[in-house]
């Protein structure tokens, strides 16, 4: 168990301040980024969240609308990286994970720049490389934030938080399991389970909300350890 010497040793090796508003700066990118996929539904009620990705509401007049939301969920992931390398890696794990987490963002940002195009026989090489972005970014992001939360059993700042950070991160990987299982099983001309294309809309938004969901934790959890108060998320 750490005593409080060597917790304020770990914080004292950092720039608390910088890594405050690193993690302040990815909180908002992470809510930001909420907003959108809320605005986007409320301008596009003909899309069905249940059928539909979630890219497609990238695809029209307001469409610029989801694109910004792309954009600042993948700024934020470089943020939160950065705060995580400045004062939440302790070991060579932790350091992987925070590189798979930068990967992430970077992915992030390919889906923003390259549309998808929904429903094509023949999709062009810019909606393969959205395609390729999107498998990227959702197989870097459940890595890092898996091996990031692992990584928290050593550290003296972040233990108390392991379990529930771990327990998120696995959820994040059943969700990323079960997407692509079931992507598989209704892609293609001839689908093996073509009942399951009306719902791979749901089962990409599972996913989304678990890996925002542990996007957030993590960046609220930051500001509190690096702030004057008391964490309120014990």
């Amino acid at each position: 168990m750490a005593t409080p010497e060597s917790r304020d040793a770990v914080i004292n090796t950092k720039d608390r301040a910088d890594v405050y508003r690193s993690a302040t700066f990815a909180l908002a990118c992470f809510i930001l980024f909420f907003l959108t996929v809320v605005v986007s539904q409320i301008l596009r009620p003909d899309l069905n969240p249940v059928r539909d990705f979630l890219s497609a509401y990238a695809l029209s007049d307001y469409g610029f609308v989801m694109t910004v939301g792309f954009v600042a969920i993948g700024i934020g992931i470089l943020m939160l990286g950065v705060s995580l390398w400045s004062n939440g890696i302790v070991n060579q794990l932790g350091r992987v994970g925070t590189i798979f987490l930068g990967i992430a963002g970077a992915a992030m940002m390919g889906i923003a720049l390259f549309p998808a195009e929904i429903d094509v026989v023949d999709p062009s090489p810019i909606s393969q490389l959205h395609d390729l972005s999107a498998l990227i970014h959702f197989f870097a992001i459940t890595v890092g934030a898996l091996f990031v939360s692992l990584n928290f059993r050593t550290h003296p700042l972040w233990r108390r938080y392991s379990r529930s950070e771990t327990l998120l991160a696995v959820a994040t990987a059943m969700a990323f399991l079960l997407y692509i299982t079931i992507y598989l099983l209704q892609a293609g001309d001839v689908p093996a389970v073509p009942r399951l294309r009306p719902t791979i809309g749901a089962f990409q938004r599972l996913l989304i909300f678990f890996d925002w969901l542990w996007l957030l934790v993590t960046a609220l959890r930051m500001r509190e350890l690096m702030g004057p108060r008391k964490s309120l998320l014990s």
